[in-house]
């Protein structure tokens, strides 16, 4: 239902709009707090380090999301599952993004290096 709300028309009412931004803000905290994380790591190694925070934090959701016991399906609200599937979601994206021959040549060089061979 549309009604009008200081000049605007809102589509949502201001309750779940506060939950929704709530969810929003958690998540892009997250994912700042993973770039925070995964930006310490050789430039080669970025990708694969946010895919492993994000799945981390994804997993670490999840079993919140248990140990509450949350209901899985609620159509009402937007809760830990939902966060859980959204970082999952991140997680695969920055997977797709890994240049897999960047990562094993660095990786060979360093060991080649840690080894004296170079």
């Amino acid at each position: 239902m549309s009604d009008w709300n200081g000049g605007r028309v809102s589509l949502i009412e201001p309750q779940r709009f506060d939950q929704i931004r709530a969810v929003v803000i958690s998540i892009m905290l997250t994912i700042s707090v993973a770039l925070l994380i995964a930006s310490i790591v050789p430039r080669p190694l970025f990708m694969p380090a946010m895919e492993g925070v994000l799945f981390i934090a994804a997993v670490a959701t999840s079993i919140g999301a248990v140990l509450r016991r949350e209901p899985m399906w609620s159509p009402i609200e937007i809760n830990s599952w939902d966060r859980s599937l959204i970082l999952f979601t991140f997680s695969l994206a920055f997977g797709v993004f890994i240049d897999h021959a960047a990562v094993a040549a660095f990786l060979e060089q360093t060991t080649n290096v840690e080894a004296g061979d170079g």
